[in-house]
């Protein structure tokens, strides 16, 4: 909710914006990614195995599907990672082309775009 209304009030600067993502990303890791090592570590104290142990006595059902989450919640937070970094590492001056100078669905500039089939065009009735 927060990010939403700094986002329409164009106050993406802000403290609170900053403050936000920053709890966001530092929640998400704590929450959905060390949530699987401190699993593991909680089935050892229960069954009394050592922890390097427990992901060969748990069966490979429930290992795959760990691993499966585990690899979709990594996935998102590298995401969210790099959101957090690209706000506090600015990039360098890189000189942006003028929208008029764009063309085409990707942003790329075509030398002859629009113009290439009415040239053709006029070269044959030559």
């Amino acid at each position: 909710m927060i990010i939403f209304f700094s986002f329409q009030l164009e106050m993406r600067k802000s403290v609170l914006y900053v403050a936000n993502g920053v709890l966001l990303a530092t929640m998400f890791f704590f929450c959905r990614v060390l949530i699987y090592p401190y699993m593991y570590w909680c089935y050892s104290r229960y069954a009394n195995i050592p922890f390097l142990e427990t992901p060969f006595k748990v069966p490979l059902f429930c290992n795959t599907f760990c691993f499966f989450l585990l690899s979709v919640q990594v996935y998102w937070f590298l995401i969210i990672m790099r959101g957090v970094l690209r706000f506090f590492h600015k990039p360098t001056n890189i000189p942006q082309m003028p929208v008029s100078k764009v063309n085409g669905e990707n942003g790329l500039l075509h030398k002859n775009h629009g113009n290439s089939v009415s040239n053709n065009a006029n070269e044959k009735m030559k």
